[in-house]
């Protein structure tokens, strides 16, 4: 059976019945559109948590580094949500908070060398008397 002849219902979600990509207009748009009231709903939190200079911070470090803003933004939301903020954040808090993120993302590199054997392990000794 051919996903044209199975109801709308039946589907996963995100599975369109127009055939193999054949997009729906409306979804895409629906889908915009949520995304941009999510955007919305953010600004909106953080412009009642944060400070002017706090929020102008934030703004800076998201042209510069997208990743690292939205995860301060995650942190910030979900301490304002569950009641752990006292107040607005201030710029200096808001460094704490960054720093915090930035340990977090760390990358930790670490280089290895392991050296090959080319003498026996027998002959601990380095001394070249056998050459002779």
């Amino acid at each position: 059976m051919e996903a044209a002849q199975l109801p709308a219902d039946a589907l996963p979600a995100g599975w369109s019945s127009g055939g193999a990509g054949a997009g729906d207009p409306e979804s895409a748009q629906r889908k915009a559109q949520q995304e941009q009231q999510e955007q919305e709903r953010r600004k909106q939190i953080l412009d009642q948590i944060m400070t002017v200079e706090a929020r102008l911070r934030l703004s800076n470090i998201a042209m510069v580094k997208p990743d690292k803003a939205r995860r301060v933004e995650e942190m910030l939301i979900h301490a304002a949500t569950s009641g752990k903020l006292g107040g607005k954040v201030t710029e200096d808090q808001f460094i704490q908070m960054l720093e915090q993120v930035s340990s977090q993302m760390e990358k930790k590199t670490k280089v290895t060398i392991k050296r090959k054997t080319y003498f026996d392990e027998q002959d601990s000794d380095d001394n070249d008397d056998d050459m002779m």
